[in-house]
């Protein structure tokens, strides 16, 4: 077995044509000016969401934006 290649002969990282990935998009939402925001500042996913922050909302670590995914 190769490293990295699975049971069913796909390789990590890769797909072959046609094959789902298995990710499911988010909701996109435009934003048109960020400075007028009140971003919450979290440490990661856990704090953003015990501050509030829903999945797919922004906040931010520190000066790093991020989206909540968990």
């Amino acid at each position: 077995m190769t490293y990295g290649a699975r049971n069913s002969g796909e390789t990590r990282g890769f797909r072959r044509p046609g094959q789902q990935s298995g990710l499911q998009a988010l909701p996109t939402t435009r934003v048109r000016d960020l400075s007028a925001v009140a971003l919450t500042n979290a440490a990661n996913d856990a704090a953003a969401a015990a501050a509030g922050v829903g999945i797919g909302e922004t906040y931010r670590n520190g000066s790093v934006l991020m989206v909540r995914v968990s």
